[in-house]
């Protein structure tokens, strides 16, 4: 701070208190700027904090660690938090503010797994631009795309775009943008010292085998840092044969995919960087065993022969009930509760049991339960657990999960089981829909099931007759407008103000 600022500063001072002697701080702009970067370090250190001690304390709840684990996780914590406050304190003295890190150039090869997936939202012309500008491109090969003579320059984004445009896929998606496209980068192992042609082997075996019915530009560069060719596939949303949409590929199928290809051209797979998070060790020092079935809809052989005869099921049954609660739940206390009022309870399974799940029983039958897991993935203690912890599914609006709440509550208390399946199978078929309004429900009833659903979940007012308008912005509070309309005078904002006429001109002025 110069002289001049000083006096500048002291100038705009108030003058009663410096004739008292009060005591002041002057903070100049470099001053303000250093605070605010060490209240923001502050911040992150104690994200990193909480972040630790909430891993740590599911782990706990879960009886997943022991004492001796908490300790060393506790103190593995202490030392990370104190690492980065000394780098951020050697980057204070260095006058360089908070540690920066190197941006990662595109396609760079940093060890991470070598498949690499990017969403698009757009026209494909701006990745083709990014792709081949500065002629950079090394090469480029087509899958279902037919490109001019060689030698020629070929826009495949234009055609990509137009076949978008022909089959309507470029248009947004019950509010969402639509993914117009799919970019991965293909890495190979560095130490495999891969040629341009042993890639192109590589990409477009691979690309033909998980796309064989889209169109595809691949472009090849060398642009890291250590010079290693690799692969940017571009695949197109729309599948030539069926005209619908591309559904978004497991990730992780995809890269297995990857790695076989590379390992049948004798290439070395990358794998992956094993995660050093506190689940990650946690799982390591007890790896848990996978759920007895990745279905979201578990039905047995005996359930589904008793379903087809049109006999009584009581795992359907119980199914039937924690499907409506957990539509309409948005806590775990609120869950038990309404499944409490449906007859059915829940409870932990045994503490030595290999998975952590929940148990439901009828009230008055206790010895007729049944675990999560055995109905379904969606009814397990590991899955519903997190969404109740964040306030539920919040699929239905308020209304129409009173409504759902209490039509169930009355089918329950007159023993009517067809009306419970009834509303159940409403509700499932709301939830895999996604529909908003019972408008939605008819247009995708294909069958008079379909039909009969729709009109259920009209009569009990499930959903609104129309889809309800979007809210642009919150509507104003009256204690809001009363405040405002107080500044503008006494006849508020939606009064309307009389025209001033000649006559009560006239009388103004007499006055």
């Amino acid at each position: 701070m110069t002289v001049s600022d000083l006096i500048r500063v002291l100038l705009q001072l108030p003058a009663e208190e410096v004739r008292g002697g009060a005591r002041l701080v002057v903070v100049d702009r470099t001053t303000a700027a250093r605070l605010s970067r060490e209240m923001t370090r502050w911040g992150h250190h104690y994200n990193q904090a909480v972040h630790a001690l909430n891993a740590i304390a599911y782990y706990l709840r879960a009886n997943d660690m022991e004492t001796a684990e908490v300790v060393e996780e506790l103190s593995r914590a202490e030392r990370k938090l104190c690492r980065n406050a000394a780098r951020g304190r050697v980057a204070e003295a260095s006058g360089g503010g908070a540690l920066r890190k190197r941006p990662r150039r595109a396609g760079e090869v940093t060890g991470v797994p070598m498949l690499k997936t990017i969403s698009g939202h757009t026209s494909a012309k701006g990745i083709r631009r990014y792709l081949t500008k500065e002629g950079r491109a090394l090469a480029e090969d087509y899958i279902n795309l037919e490109p001019p003579a060689p030698g020629r320059p070929f826009d495949w984004a234009e055609a990509m775009d137009r076949i978008r445009r022909l089959y309507g896929n470029d248009s947004a998606w019950r509010g969402r943008r639509a993914r117009t496209y799919k970019h991965y980068v293909v890495s190979p192992d560095p130490k495999d010292r891969i040629s341009l042609d042993g890639l192109r082997a590589l990409a477009t075996g691979w690309a033909r085998k998980c796309f064989p019915d889209h169109e595809v530009a691949i472009v090849y560069h060398d642009d890291n840092a250590g010079g290693i060719p690799h692969a940017h596939v571009v695949v197109n949303n729309t599948n030539l044969e069926t005209g619908r949409r591309l559904q978004d590929p497991d990730p992780k199928a995809l890269a297995r995919s990857l790695q076989g290809a590379a390992e049948s051209l004798g290439m070395s797979p990358l794998e992956a960087v094993p995660r050093s998070s506190v689940a990650a060790r946690a799982e390591r020092r007890r790896p848990r065993p996978a759920a007895s079935t990745r279905r979201e809809e578990n039905v047995g052989r005996a359930e589904k022969e008793l379903s087809d005869r049109g006999e009584y099921s009581w795992v359907a049954d119980i199914r039937a009930r924690v499907r409506v609660a957990r539509s309409v739940a948005r806590s775990e206390t609120e869950f038990r509760s309404l499944l409490g009022s449906l007859g059915v309870t829940v409870s932990e399974n045994s503490p030595h049991a290999p998975r952590r799940d929940w148990v439901y029983a009828f009230a008055d039958r206790p010895s007729r339960r049944v675990s999560g897991e055995r109905l379904g993935l969606s009814y397990s203690r590991e899955r519903l657990e997190p969404v109740l912890r964040t306030g539920g599914f919040r699929r239905i609006a308020d209304a129409g999960e009173r409504a759902i709440a209490a039509a169930a509550r009355s089918a329950v208390e007159l023993g009517d089981l067809e009306e419970l399946r009834t509303l159940s199978e409403a509700v499932a078929l709301v939830e895999s829909s996604r529909a908003t309004c019972v408008a939605d429900l008819d247009r995708l009833a294909m069958d008079a099931r379909g039909a009969e659903l729709a009109a259920y979940a009209r009569r009990i007012g499930m959903l609104p007759e129309q889809r309800p308008e979007p809210r642009l912005g919150a509507k104003p509070s009256k204690s809001c407008l009363g405040r405002v309309a107080g500044n503008r005078g006494s006849r508020g904002i939606g009064s309307a103000e009389t025209p001033r006429t000649p006559e009560r001109q006239e009388r103004g002025k007499q006055r």
